[in-house]
């Protein structure tokens, strides 16, 4: 049985005060990403949440660059965290208050 990219990302745990206001899951370059717009004490952002058995040996630069033509985002021009949880990496971009 194959599995779904979802099933990947079974193990993501949201805060309970993080509304999820879009998700979805996309495949880019064979490397499997959950894609989350949320929202989290009066801050809207988005995070891209990685697979750290596939991209530990990829260049930083890289991830950057598919989320950019992704998100038609510039993570260059703009404020954005990396946060390594072990089995998961989260690169947590756009903020905005709303």
């Amino acid at each position: 049985m194959t599995k779904e990219i979802k099933d990947f990302f079974k193990d993501v745990t949201v805060e309970k005060d993080t509304r999820i206001i879009k998700l979805k899951y996309l495949n880019i370059e064979g490397i499997h990403i959950r894609y989350e717009k949320w929202s989290w004490e009066g801050i809207i952002g988005e995070t891209c949440i990685f697979l750290m058995n596939e991209i530990k040996n990829i260049e930083k630069s890289r991830i950057i660059k598919m989320i950019e033509n992704e998100f038609n985002y510039s993570l260059a021009d703009n404020k954005y965290t990396v946060k390594d949880s072990g089995e998961f990496v989260f690169y947590n971009f756009n903020f905005e208050s709303n």
